[in-house]
Formats: structure tokens, C-alpha cells, sequence
């Protein structure tokens, strides 16, 4: 089975997109998941404090979780 360069392209196109939604849903639960354990973790006084240790910490917080 060929294919013409245009359906390769569209193909490539579309697997793309999907790679990308993908990715876009593994990064909001992972920001979810930091926030969260943040969040129980530590009593911040607003969010603006939070956003900051999220932001800070998040390579630490993920590491203590057992993600790499």
C-alpha cells in the first residue's frame, strides 16, 4: 500500500493533534496533582502564594510523589 505525499501529510497532521491532546490532558492532571498535594500540604493565606510554590516547587513536590 502507497501513499501520496498529501495523505502522509494529513496523516502526520492529524497524529499531531492527537499528540498534542494528549500531552495537554497529561499536563493539566500533573498541575492538578502538584496543586492539589500543595494545597493539603501547606496553608497559604491566597492563591497568589500558592501559585508561587507551585511555580517554586513543583520539580521537588513531583520527586517527593515518586513521579519522574
Amino acid at each position: 500500500m502507497t501513499m501520496s505525499k498529501k495523505e502522509i501529510e494529513k496523516h502526520l497532521r492529524k497524529t499531531e493533534r492527537d499528540f498534542e491532546k494528549v500531552l495537554m490532558e497529561k499536563r493539566v492532571e500533573w498541575l492538578n496533582r502538584i496543586c492539589r498535594e500543595a494545597r493539603d500540604t501547606y496553608s497559604f493565606a491566597s492563591l497568589g502564594e500558592l501559585i508561587a510554590f507551585i511555580v517554586d516547587h513543583a520539580s521537588d513536590i513531583q520527586l517527593k510523589s515518586g513521579d519522574s
